[in-house]
């Protein structure tokens, strides 16, 4: 007997004994003894069958049905071998694809671009990388939590694509229907845009663009020049241990269209959204929660930027020589003629930002809706020149999508923020405020941790670190 076929036997003597006692009023052993011979026989066959043409194995759905998860390898990294790989994997409802090793042109030269679309429930995998674990901490870099040392599978822009900033050029295009059996995970790849070839590019395209995914995860990945990261709508899961930077580029933070650079992370909820209380918001991971954590960002737009009733949570992150231009954002109330809300919530903790672009605007934080936190975060003096704004949204006044519940604690790292736009109302009860000195970003710091904020807001626990998604 061939293994596949045991373990097909196997779930299927488990199936009837588990369910023997439930079935009482099944008298005759007979019929009982026929039952099961008919479920083992027709199983086995039919199992075993999937099997060997599909998968490595096979999974019991939430709805009790049973079916193949397929398991393929690209034929290379191009968007056409992916996208035959993700086509066979998806008739059967998802699985793994995995990239091979090696060094890929996404498109031909002069072919024109390709976006790889795949549905919700297929996973992306690259050659598994080395990770910084376990190594000494000196050799760890700037993030020290298990980031990759070189990734293996690297997929490059090979020429000049024509884009436009309003509607860039994607490469990878995730859509579910947000069904909580059908996750997506991507991992262990690099993608190389084009201005890493040619620094005076101006094209601009999206690395990944997911829509309605519930409990995603994308980690380990790198997005080096880009231009533009991951955009997420209606999402909620995990980015974690990635790179997202560029090293070129330019942006115009008072006209979006001429730059040539945008997001790190745009992520929002959706057009039209629930105001949730506080409370019901505020450190939980809700169906609408992005948490962004031990990554790494430079010169973006926004690192993260948001609107439309999301929640994100920044945290343990390094944002480093970014250009300063709020490096972090969170949208107010926007479009009303359309019924649009502004960010719900955003969480700010434990992260460290440094070396900021030297003369540009060395801002760290715009905040213009809804509610969240700010503590135990290392700010440098290369921010000492600029600071926050927190302000209700500027365009339309809205009790609903008003900042308010917003807690903040300053005056880290000898930076002494400056203040603009604190709104009206915005009053002590909103707003606690707790200086104090810390000299270094480090646990062997005496000052750290420097701020409990359970110690202000009744009923406040940061989520757990870190999130269930981000344990392999």
């Amino acid at each position: 007997m061939n293994k596949n076929t045991r373990q097909s036997r196997n779930l299927f003597i488990h199936i009837i004994l588990t369910t023997k006692s439930a079935v009482k009023g099944l008298q005759s052993r007979k019929l009982y003894a026929a039952l099961f011979v008919l479920i083992i026989t027709v199983g086995a066959f039919s199992l075993s069958a999937a099997i060997s043409s599909l998968t490595d194995y096979v999974i019991i759905r939430s709805s009790g049905r049973t079916g193949p998860v397929a398991n393929v390898t690209a034929n290379s990294g191009s968007a056409k071998d992916i996208q035959a790989a993700v086509d066979e994997v998806a008739t059967v409802g998802g699985g793994v694809v995995h990239i091979p090793q090696g060094e890929f042109d996404f498109v031909n030269v002069g072919e024109p671009w390709e976006t790889v679309n795949i549905p919700a429930g297929v996973n992306l995998f690259g050659a598994p990388t080395e990770r910084t674990k376990g190594l000494p901490v000196s050799d760890q870099g700037m993030n020290p939590n298990d980031q990759v040392v070189e990734w293996k599978t690297v997929l490059k822009m090979p020429w000049d694509v024509t884009s436009d900033i309003d509607n860039p050029p994607k490469w990878f295009s995730v859509t579910g229907d947000f069904s909580p059996d059908q996750p997506t995970r991507i991992s262990d790849i690099k993608l190389v845009g084009y201005r890493s070839i040619d620094p005076s590019s101006t094209t601009v395209h999206t690395a990944i663009d997911m829509s309605y995914v519930k409990n995603f995860r994308i980690d380990h990945c790198c997005f080096e020049h880009t231009t533009a990261g991951i955009s997420l709508w209606g999402c909620c899961g995990v980015i974690d241990h990635c790179r997202i930077y560029n090293i070129y580029g330019y942006d115009d933070l008072s006209q979006y269209h001429n730059s040539d650079v945008g997001y790190g992370v745009q992520i929002h909820r959706d057009w039209t959204v629930n105001f949730e209380p506080t409370m019901l918001v505020l450190g939980q991971y809700t169906s609408y929660t992005v948490f962004i954590e031990d990554c790494y960002f430079s010169k973006w737009r926004h690192c993260v930027a948001s609107g439309h009733g999301a929640h994100y949570v920044f945290r343990y992150n390094t944002i480093d020589q970014d250009l300063g231009h709020f490096s972090l954002d969170a949208h107010g109330l926007r479009d009303t003629q359309e019924g649009h809300g502004g960010t719900r919530c955003a969480e700010f903790y434990e992260n460290k930002l440094t070396n900021a672009v030297v003369g540009d605007l060395d801002l760290v934080l715009q905040n213009g809706g809804g509610c969240g936190v700010w503590f135990n975060n290392y700010v440098d003096s290369s921010y000492a020149t600029g600071g926050m704004t927190l302000y209700p949204e500027d365009y339309i006044p809205s009790e609903t999508w008003h900042l308010k519940d917003f807690y903040l604690w300053s005056g880290l790292g000898g930076w002494n923020p400056g203040w603009d736009g604190i709104p009206n109302g915005f009053t002590a009860d909103r707003n606690v405020l707790a200086d104090w000195s810390r000299t270094a970003y480090n646990a062997g710091d005496s000052n750290y941790p420097n701020v409990n904020p359970s110690w202000s807001i009744a009923g406040y626990q940061p989520y757990p670190y870190p999130h269930t998604l981000a344990t392999e």
